[in-house]
C-alpha cells in the first residue's frame, strides 16, 4: 500500500491526534456523519481542496462519494481515502503522476477516461468492505494496473468479495499480474457478463489469474508471453492473440475453455498435460503461429490457418453441432476426431499423421482429400460417420486388409486387401456412373452407386488386390437379385468384368485383379443386363427346292429394324427354330460372337409355289421386345415365324460357280464389287438334285431395289457388268417391275460371272428374271439378299461469312501457306456431302431410317503442339440434313478462336452406316488468321514521346525518342481474345505493318532512319501472339517525327495490321508527341560550394506569337552519361578537372532537370570552364567525371537536335548569389 499514513485514516483528511472527533470517525459510518457528495470543480491534484466542491471544503475522505466532472483531469498525488464510489464523467480524467492507490468500496462508472497505468506507475484499486460487490460500467476509456479484490494492510475486503462489470466496456491492464487476491471467494465476473473486453496490452510479460476469475472477451496485445495460472481459464467470449504476443499454456498447464473463436496473429503454445484440453467453442483463425502438445483440442467451428500450425500429440476433435468447414490452409494433424456435425474440406488436403477417428459426423471434401498417413488399418478407426470424398489411407509393405471409409448419402465402405505398399486413394458416389448400363451390367437391376480407386499422387505399387464393395438397401434397384451380382471395372475408358468372390446381401467382392492400380479405376456392381432389344428371323421369300435355304436369326441390340446393331452379349446363347415341312439342319441353334446364328432348310420335294413356315422360339436369353420377321432381311414385322415359297427352277447369286446362295456383304459406294456368279438351276424331277437351266450367252432382265431408303434417287446408279457394264433400272422397295436386260455368259453348269457397282447410298437388292422361252420352256426368278453400299468418304466445304471466301486450305498436306480462309473469332459455314470413291454425291445419304447423319469433330491441326499450338474455342454445331436427294448435310455459324488450320473428322453419327460399319474422312478448314491487332504504346516518359526534327538538310527528319509499340493478334468473337498461335515458332506470323490513325497529319513515324511503319514489327518478333518492339532494342526502332518543328503536342495514335487482316479495327496504342530540347545555361558560385548545372529538357507549347519553350515537367526519364557533358576552357585560377560532374555515372531528369552539380574546386581555385552536352551520337572533347581527365561520351539525344547545348560555370569570380544565408550549429 502507498500511503503517506498508513495506519492513521479517517473520515476527513488525516488523524494526527485520537481526539474525540477521530474516534467517533472510525467507529461510525461515514454516511451516518453525512457523508460528501464530492464533485470536481477544476482541474488538480485529489489532496488539494481547490479541486473539489461539497467536500466540506476538505478532500475525499472514506465513505465520500466522488465524481470527476468535465472537462477536469485529478491527479492522484497520494493514495486516496476508502470512497464509497466513483464517476467520470464524459470529458473527465483520472490520472496519477506517482504509485498511488485508490480505495473503492463500491462501484465505480467511467464513461471518461480512468488512467491508472500511464508511463511506469504502478497504481492499484483496492476493493474494501465486507462482502462487497462492486459493479463498474462505462463507456469510457479504462487504463488499469492491478486490480485487488482482497484488499490491503488494514483496509481489507473480507467475506465474499466480487467485481461484477456491466455493459460492455474494454478493461486494459499494463500490469505484470492482473486481478490480485482471487480466491473462491474473491470473484471477478462471477455474472459472466460475456459482452465486455479484458485486454492485457503491456509491452512484456502478464500473468492471468484463474481461481475467482471468468474473464468476458479476452484480447491479448502489447508484446511478450502471456501465461495463465495452473487451473481453468475460462473465457465467455472469444479470444485474441496478437501479433508480438505469446499465449504461453505450456508454462502451468491449465484447462482453457473458450466460449467464443480463438484467433491468433502471434503465438499459441499449448498445455503439455493431455488432462488439460483446450475447449473453442467458436472457429479457430490463425494468422501468426500454433504449436500444439499433448492437450487435446475441442473445435465448435470454422478452422482457418494461413500461418504456422503444428498440431502436436493432442487430439483435434471437430465437435461442432452444425456442419462446419477448414476454410483456409492444407493443415497436418497428428490426431483428428470427427464428433458431431460434419466438416468441410474446402481450401485444399488435410493430412493426418497418427490416428483419424470417426466417431459421428461426415468429412466432405469435395476436390480435395483427407489423407490418412500413417500406415492403415491402424491409422484410422470409425464409430460412425464417414468420407464423403476422396480418403487416402498409406498402406505398409506387407500384403493388408484396409477399409476406405467412404459414403455418399450412406456408408459404403471399400475394403481392400492390396499385395503392395503405397499411399491410395477412395472415394464412392450414392448414383449411377453415366453413362448407366455399362460393363455388361443392366442399368436397371444394379447398386445405384460406383466406387472410385486410385487419384493423381498416389504411390500404390500392389501386384493383386482385392476390393469388396459395400452398399446400403436404398441403393438397390426394384428386381435385383445381389446373391448374382457382377463387378464392372473400368480403366481408361475400356471395362471388364473381374472375377467375383464372396457375395451377400450388402457386399460383392471382386478377387484376384491383377496388374496394379497405376490410373483412376471405377467399379459399378449389379445384375448382368440382357443387351437384346429384340430377335429377327430372317430367310428368303423365294427358295429353289434343289438347293438348301439359309436361316438367319439375329439378336438384336437396339429397336432399328433390320437390325443395325447386334447384341454381342448373347454369343454363346442359344434359340430354338421349328419348320411346317422340310429339314432344318439344325432346330437349336447358338449365336456366334456377332450375335448371329443361322441353320439351313432344306426340302427337295418340294412343289412349286410350296410354301413353308419357320417358328422361332426358346431364346435363352429373354428380349425387351417381340421377335421380328424380316423376308430377305428387310420388311420387317412383328411376328414369331417366316414363310418361304418354294419353286422347282430359279436364279442364284453365289460367290463361287456351282457355289450355294452367297450373303453379298456391304459395299462400297462407287467401287465395283467382286466376282459372283448368277447361277441358273432347275430341279431334276427324279433326282430331286440341280442342273443346269441356261448355257451360253442370253440376256437377263435385271434390277435393284432400294429398301433403305425405301425410293431410289432419281437417276439409275448401279451398273451390272458380265462382260460389258449395263446401268439397271431402279425401284422402290415392295414393287420391283422395271428391268433392264443384261447380257449374260452362262457356262455349260449355269453359271454367268459378273460384277455390280452401286453409286448411291443404302439398303438395296439386285433381282433377276428371264421369262420362259424356247427352249426351256420354265420361268426363272431369283434374288440377291438385301446388303448394304455405304458412302466411300465425306467432303467438307467452308465458307467465310464476313468475307464470302471459300475455304482453300490443301487436303493432302495443309501448310502455313495455305491461302488465308477467315479471320479468327468469325462466323464460318460448312457443308459435309457424302461421295463415292469417284468423288460423286450419293443422293440418298440421309433419307434413311432412321435417318444416318454426319457428325464432325474438330481439332487443331496445325501448328502442331510442339510448336506452341493452342486448340482455344474450337468450332461446335449441329450439322442438319439439307434434304431432298442431296447427300449433304449444313451447318452455319461456327467459329475458331484462334489462328491455323483446322481438321474435321468426319463420321457417320452413330459410327455404323446401316450396321455395315463407320465411314470416316478428315477434311482441312484454314488457314485462320488474326481478326485485328490491339496495339499498346509505352513512351520511355509516361505519357509522351519526344518528336523527331526534320530540317532543310534532312528533310526526311531525324529520329524521335524510340517507344516500345506491342501488338496482340485477337480473333473476332465478341469479347475479343489473344489469338495465341500467331507466332514464329509456329510459322503463322506475318511482318505487321504500322500506321498512325491519329497524329498522321503533322508527323510520320519512322522504323530507325526509315520512314513509315511498313514491316514495323517482323514476324519473328511475335511469340503466343504479341510482338514487341522496345525502345531499348539495338536495331527497329519506333519513333515519330513532326513534319515542322517545332509544333505543339500532338496527340497520336498507332494502327497495326498484316496482310491478312488489313483492314480492321483494332484498339490502338496512344501517346502524345512533343517537340523538345535540351537547354544548359550558365552559373556562378562560390568556389568554396558545389555548383547546380542548369540543365532542363523543355517541350514546345502552344500560345502567343505562335508559342514557346517551357520546362516538361513531365520528363522523369531523359537519361544520358555524365560524361557526355564536355569540360573544357578552364580559365584563371581553376584547372582541368579541379572540378568535376556529380554524379558521374549516367544522369536521369526529375521533372524535366539535371540533379547534376560541379563539385567546389576548393579554396583558391576560382575561374570558369565551359560545358557542352554531345546530345548526338558523337562523341567528342574530354570531361571531369572525377578529379583525372577522361574522354567524353555520346548522349544519344538526336530528338533534341543537331546543335550541342551549351553554358558556362564559373567559381569565385562573381559574388554569391545569396542575399543572406544563416547557418546554425
Amino acid at each position: 500500500m502507498n500511503e503517506e499514513y498508513p495506519e492513521s485514516r479517517s473520515v476527513r483528511g488525516w488523524c494526527t491526534t485520537v481526539s474525540s472527533a477521530c474516534v467517533l470517525a472510525l467507529f461510525f459510518p461515514a454516511e451516518g456523519l453525512g457523508a460528501n457528495l464530492c464533485v470536481s470543480r477544476a482541474t488538480g491534484d485529489w489532496s488539494a481542496s481547490t479541486t473539489w466542491n461539497s467536500c466540506g471544503g476538505a478532500v475525499p475522505a472514506d465513505g465520500d462519494t466522488v465524481t470527476i466532472a468535465s472537462p477536469h483531469t485529478v491527479t492522484l498525488d497520494r493514495s486516496s481515502n476508502t470512497i464509497a464510489s466513483l464517476t467520470v464523467n464524459s470529458g473527465g480524467t483520472i490520472t496519477s503522476f506517482g504509485n498511488f492507490d485508490l480505495y473503492l468500496g463500491g462501484n465505480l462508472v467511467n464513461n471518461g477516461l480512468l488512467d491508472m497505468a500511464s508511463g511506469s506507475r504502478t497504481n492499484t484499486i483496492y476493493l474494501v468492505g465486507t462482502d462487497l460487490t462492486s459493479t463498474w460500467s462505462g463507456t469510457g476509456t479504462w487504463s488499469l494496473d492491478n486490480v485487488d479484490l482482497n484488499g490491503t494492510g488494514n483496509n481489507k475486503c473480507t467475506g465474499t468479495c466480487k467485481l461484477e462489470v456491466t455493459g460492455t466496456p474494454t478493461l486494459s491492464f499494463l500490469t505484470t499480474n492482473v486481478f490480485s487476491g482471487n480466491s473462491v471467494s474473491k470473484l471477478f465476473n462471477s455474472n459472466n457478463n460475456a459482452a465486455f473486453t479484458v485486454q492485457l496490452n503491456r509491452a512484456g510479460n502478464q500473468s492471468l489469474q484463474t481461481t475467482g476469475a471468468s474473464y468476458p472477451n479476452l484480447v491479448l496485445s502489447g508484446s511478450g508471453t502471456k501465461t495463465p495460472a495452473s487451473g481453468t481459464l475460462t473465457i465467455l467470449g472469444r479470444t485474441t492473440v496478437s501479433a508480438g504476443v505469446t499465449l504461453d499454456a505450456g508454462n502451468n498447464d491449465p484447462t482453457i475453455n473458450i466460449g467464443g473463436g480463438l484467433t491468433i496473429a502471434g503465438t499459441y503454445t499449448a498445455s503439455n498435460n493431455s488432462a488439460r484440453p483446450l475447449t473453442i467453442s467458436g472457429d479457430f483463425t490463425n494468422s501468426g503461429t500454433f504449436t500444439g502438445n499433448t492437450a487435446p483440442v475441442s473445435l465448435a467451428g470454422n478452422f482457418a490457418n494461413s500461418g504456422t500450425f503444428t498440431s502436436g500429440a493432442g487430439t483435434w476433435t471437430f465437435n461442432a453441432s452444425l456442419p462446419k468447414s477448414i476454410t483456409a490452409g492444407t493443415p497436418s494433424f497428428q490426431n483428428m476426431a470427427i464428433n458431431g456435425s460434419g466438416l468441410t474440406l474446402s481450401s485444399g488436403n488435410v493430412t493426418v499423421s497418427g490416428l483419424l477417428t470417426l466417431t459421428n459426423g461426415n468429412i466432405i471434401t469435395g476436390p480435395n482429400s483427407l489423407v490418412a498417413s500413417a500406415s492403415c488399418p491402424a491409422g484410422i478407426g470409425r464409430t460412425a460417420g464417414y468420407v464423403d470424398g476422396n480418403l487416402r489411407l498409406t498402406f505398409p509393405s506387407a500384403s493388408t486388409t484396409c477399409t476406405f471409409h467412404v459414403g455418399n448419402g450412406s456408408y459404403a465402405p471399400i475394403v481392400i486387401t492390396n499385395t503392395g505398399a503405397g499411399t491410395l486413394t477412395g472415394s464412392t458416389k450414392g448414383s449411377d456412373l453415366p453413362p448407366s448400363g455399362t460393363a455388361g451390367i443392366s442399368a436397371s437391376l444394379d447398386v445405384n452407386r460406383y466406387w472410385t480407386l486410385w487419384a493423381p499422387g498416389d504411390t500404390i505399387s500392389s501386384s493383386t488386390y482385392s476390393p469388396t464393395f459395400t452398399f446400403a438397401a436404398a441403393d438397390l434397384d426394384s428386381g435385383t437379385t445381389t446373391s448374382s451380382f457382377i463387378v464392372g471395372k473400368l480403366v481408361g475408358g475400356t471395362w471388364s468384368n473381374p472375377t467375383v468372390g464372396i457375395r451377400t446381401s450388402t457386399t460383392t467382392q471382386a478377387i484376384g485383379l491383377t496388374g496394379g492400380i497405376a490410373a483412376q479405376t471405377t467399379f459399378v456392381v449389379g445384375n448382368a443386363a440382357s443387351a437384346v432389344d429384340h430377335y429377327e428371323l430372317s430367310l428368303p421369300t423365294s427358295s429353289i427346292s434343289c438347293l438348301p435355304t439359309t436361316v438367319m436369326v439375329t439378336a438384336c441390340a437396339n429397336t432399328s429394324s433390320p437390325c443395325t446393331s447386334t447384341d454381342t452379349s448373347a454369343s454363346g446363347s442359344t434359340a430354338t427354330l421349328a419348320t411346317t415341312a422340310g429339314t432344318l439342319a439344325a432346330t437349336t441353334l447358338t449365336f456366334n460372337s456377332a450375335g448371329v446364328a443361322t441353320t439351313t432348310l432344306s426340302y427337295p420335294a418340294a412343289a412349286n409355289g410350296t410354301s413353308v413356315s419357320i417358328t422361332l422360339s426358346g431364346e435363352q436369353i429373354a428380349a425387351t421386345h417381340p421377335r421380328q420377321c424380316c423376308p430377305n432381311g428387310i420388311n420387317c414385322s412383328a411376328a414369331s415365324s417366316c414363310s418361304t415359297g418354294f419353286a422347282t427352277t430359279g436364279f442364284i447369286v453365289a460367290s463361287a460357280a456351282n457355289g450355294v446362295a452367297a450373303t453379298i456383304p456391304s459395299q462400297i459406294a462407287g467401287t465395283s464389287s467382286n466376282t459372283y456368279y448368277l447361277r441358273a438351276v432347275r430341279t431334276n424331277t427324279t433326282t430331286k438334285a440341280c442342273e443346269t437351266a441356261l448355257t451360253g450367252s442370253t440376256a437377263v432382265n435385271m434390277a435393284y431395289e432400294c429398301n433403305n431408303p425405301t425410293t431410289c434417287s432419281t437417276s439409275n446408279l448401279m451398273s451390272i457388268n458380265g462382260g460389258t457394264s449395263t446401268t439397271i433400272a431402279r425401284n422402290a422397295n415392295g414393287s420391283v417391275s422395271s428391268y433392264t436386260p443384261v447380257g449374260l455368259a452362262f457356262d455349260s453348269s449355269g453359271n454367268a460371272p459378273f460384277t455390280f457397282n452401286y453409286g448411291d447410298s443404302g439398303q438395296v437388292r439386285v433381282y433377276a428374271s428371264k421369262p420362259a422361252s424356247s427352249p426351256f420352256l420354265a420361268a426363272l426368278n431369283g434374288s440377291s439378299n438385301a446388303f448394304v453400299t455405304r458412302p466411300a468418304g465425306f467432303s467438307l466445304t467452308a465458307t467465310c461469312d464476313s468475307t464470302s471466301t471459300t475455304n482453300a486450305a490443301s487436303q493432302t498436306l495443309p501448310s502455313v501457306t495455305d491461302p488465308r480462309f477467315c479471320a479468327a473469332g468469325r462466323t464460318f459455314s460448312a457443308a459435309v456431302a457424302a461421295r463415292t470413291s469417284g468423288g460423286v454425291v450419293t443422293p440418298n445419304y440421309g433419307r434413311e431410317s432412321p435417318p444416318e447423319i454426319v457428325a464432325a469433330t474438330w481439332s487443331r491441326i496445325l501448328p502442331t503442339t510442339p510448336m506452341g499450338g493452342s486448340d482455344g474455342l474450337l468450332p461446335s454445331g449441329v450439322f442438319a440434313f439439307a434434304g431432298g436427294f442431296s447427300g449433304t448435310f449444313t451447318a452455319s455459324g461456327l467459329k475458331w478462336s484462334e489462328v491455323g488450320i483446322l481438321a474435321a473428322a468426319l463420321t457417320v453419327s452413330d459410327s455404323d452406316y446401316l450396321g455395315a460399319g463407320n465411314v470416316t474422312s478428315t477434311a482441312y478448314v484454314g488457314r485462320f488468321y488474326p481478326d485485328h491487332f490491339d496495339v499498346v504504346v509505352t513512351p520511355q516518359c509516361a505519357g509522351f514521346v519526344y518528336s523527331g526534327r526534320a530540317t532543310a538538310s534532312a528533310p526526311t527528319g531525324r529520329t524521335g525518342q524510340p517507344f516500345t509499340v506491342k501488338a496482340t493478334a485477337m480473333n473476332g468473337l465478341s469479347a475479343p481474345t489473344p489469338t495465341t498461335n500467331y507466332s514464329s515458332a509456329a510459322g503463322f506470323s506475318k511482318d505487321v505493318d504500322l500506321t498512325l490513325s491519329a497524329g498522321g497529319a503533322v508527323g510520320a513515324l519512322y522504323v530507325d532512319s526509315t520512314p513509315g511503319g511498313i514491316r514495323a514489327i517482323p514476324a519473328g518478333k511475335f511469340a503466343s501472339g504479341v510482338g514487341t518492339v522496345g525502345y531499348s532494342d539495338p536495331s527497329g526502332k519506333i519513333s515519330y517525327v513532326f513534319n515542322i518543328f517545332p509544333t505543339v503536342p500532338t496527340a497520336i495514335a498507332v494502327h497495326a495490321d498484316d496482310v491478312d487482316s488489313a483492314p480492321s479495327t483494332g484498339t490502338d496504342g496512344a501517346t502524345s508527341a512533343r517537340s523538345g530540347r535540351l537547354q544548359l545555361g550558365s552559373a556562378y558560385g562560390s568556389e568554396l560550394l558545389a555548383l547546380p548545372i542548369p540543365l532542363e529538357a523543355q517541350h514546345w507549347t502552344a500560345g502567343a506569337a505562335g508559342g514557346y519553350f517551357v520546362t516538361n515537367r513531365d520528363d522523369n526519364c531523359t537519361n544520358f552519361a555524365a560524361s557526355s557533358i564536355v569540360l573544357s576552357n578552364f580559365t584563371q585560377n581553376l584547372a582541368a578537372c579541379e572540378t568535376y560532374l556529380s554524379p558521374g555515372s549516367t544522369v536521369t531528369l526529375a521533372k524535366g532537370k539535371s540533379p547534376l552539380r560541379l563539385t567546389a574546386p576548393g579554396a583558391g581555385n576560382d575561374g570558369s570552364v565551359s560545358l557542352a552536352l554531345n546530345v548526338g551520337s558523337t562523341a567528342a572533347g574530354s570531361t571531369c567525371i572525377s578529379s583525372t581527365p577522361s574522354s567524353a561520351a555520346a548522349a544519344n539525344l538526336p530528338w533534341f537536335g543537331s546543335s550541342n547545348p551549351a553554358g558556362r560555370a564559373t567559381f569565385g569570380v562573381f559574388k554569391t548569389p545569396l542575399i543572406y544565408r544563416r547557418e546554425s550549429y
